[in-house]
């Protein structure tokens, strides 16, 4: 395939996509770098001031919403996206910590899991986010994975 066909392709999954997921998109592609930056340069705890300064409180995106739960897997699958296709990696801490946030300013409750594990001598560990106990942005057995610390 040369480049013009896999543009074609992307947009024609772009235009597929509905109102409230290209909006979620766009919003993350723009504030999820942001984050990262921010954290990187910043520390989370104060990127996570700047970014509440920047738009704080419930309800200060406003976005067509069609149902929380769907809100929820558009948002993730969003973030995902735009997690992959920014102009550099971002974390699943970061990853996380932005969806939450995101999910929060439209009154959607969701709770940030950090979970470890030893993998071949080496410490690792990991985020995601959950809503009722549902994984929302990694697979259903990441808390097999990685043993979760208590959720607050």
């Amino acid at each position: 395939m040369d480049w013009l066909t896999l543009m074609r392709a992307e947009w024609r999954k772009f235009f597929a996509l509905s109102g409230q997921e290209k909006w979620l998109l766009a919003v993350s592609m723009i504030l999820l770098p942001v984050f990262a930056l921010a954290h990187r340069l910043l520390g989370l705890r104060r990127a996570q001031g700047a970014l509440n300064r920047c738009l704080p409180g419930r309800g200060s995106l406003p976005c067509p919403v069609s149902g929380r739960p769907g809100l929820a897997r558009s948002a993730s699958r969003m973030v995902e996206i735009a997690a992959r296709r920014g102009p550099w990696r971002i974390t699943c801490l970061e990853q996380s910590v932005y969806l939450r946030w995101l999910l929060a300013r439209h009154g959607v409750a969701t709770t940030l899991r950090i979970g470890v594990r030893k993998a071949d001598g080496r410490f690792e560990a990991h985020a995601w986010v959950e809503l009722l106990g549902e994984v929302l942005n990694d697979s259903t057995d990441v808390g097999a994975r990685f043993a979760p610390f208590s959720a607050r």
